[in-house]
C-alpha cells in the first residue's frame, strides 16, 4: 500500500484536445483517502465528467504504479477538492489515477481554469 504524505507537483505546458487550447498541467500526488474516495464515488462527478474523457487528454502523460500496473488500467475518475479549500482560494479539480490493487493515488492533473473557481 503507498503511503503519501507530501503533495509532489510537477508542471509542464500540453495543449487541452477537448477545449482546443494551451493549459499547464499540474501532477500533484498526496490528497487524503477520504477526499480521494468521495470523489471516486460520486455519481455526480462522474456523470458530469466521464473518465473517457479524462483519458482522452491526459492518458499520454499517465504513470504507471509503482506496484507495475500501467496506466491504462488505473481507475480514471475527476477529483475536486474539499469545500474548505475553495472557500481559502486553494481549490483544485481535476482527473485523477489511482490504482486499485494498492489503493494509491498516481497522479492527478489539475485542471488550471478550476484552481480560481469555487464550488
Amino acid at each position: 500500500m503507498c503511503v503519501i504524505s507530501k503533495v509532489k507537483v510537477e508542471s509542464q505546458k500540453t495543449w487541452n484536445v477537448m477545449t482546443k487550447s494551451p493549459v499547464i498541467i499540474k501532477t500533484e500526488v498526496g490528497y487524503p483517502p477520504e477526499s480521494i474516495m468521495h470523489c471516486k464515488r460520486s455519481i455526480w462527478l462522474r456523470l458530469t465528467h466521464p473518465a473517457k474523457k479524462g483519458r482522452q487528454m491526459f492518458q499520454d502523460k499517465a504513470r504507471s504504479c509503482a506496484c507495475g500496473k500501467p496506466a491504462d488500467k488505473l481507475e480514471w475518475f475527476y477529483f475536486k477538492s474539499p469545500k474548505e479549500t475553495w472557500k481559502t482560494g486553494h481549490g483544485k479539480a481535476g482527473w485523477m489515477t489511482f490504482c486499485p490493487s494498492c489503493k494509491c493515488q498516481i497522479d492527478f492533473f489539475v485542471e488550471e481554469p478550476a484552481a480560481g473557481r469555487s464550488s
